[in-house]
């Protein structure tokens, strides 16, 4: 194999007698240094404004809770302690704030309103979200 022609470089031949580091410093363009790419700002998890509507959401959680200790679902599986908020018409678009929406329900109660929904519709649990 043969070997670059300047003197003191072992390397092997890639053109013109020259091995690939001399080619390009006579024959090849000028390396150009890749500019460092900047990392993309995470965005935050939520907006200013939602993160407003959740924490007023907490304290009407807390409240609506305290109030209806005793869920107002029951379905198979229930404790009977209520421990969450159903949104009988959805979270979206300023709902999750509209307490005549809210639903006391235990974990399984919410779990089965939010996996049938046209069964819970049917029985007054949740409101059609497509009117």
């Amino acid at each position: 194999m043969k070997k670059c022609t300047q003197p003191g470089c072992n390397l092997s031949v890639f053109s013109k007698g020259l091995c690939q580091r001399h080619w390009r410093a006579c024959y090849g363009k000028p390396l150009q240094r890749q500019a460092i790419k900047k990392r993309a700002q995470r965005l935050a998890p939520v907006s200013a404004k939602r993160a407003q509507q959740l924490a007023q959401y907490r304290r009407l959680r807390d409240g609506y809770l305290k109030k209806h200790p005793k869920r107002e679902i029951g379905v198979a599986g229930c404790t009977g302690v209520a421990t969450e908020v159903h949104h009988t018409a959805g979270r979206e678009n300023g709902r999750l704030l509209v307490v005549e929406d809210f639903k006391a329900t235990c974990r399984a109660c919410h779990r089965w309103a939010t996996d049938n929904s046209a069964e819970a519709i049917a029985l007054g649990h949740s409101k059609s979200r497509t009117r």
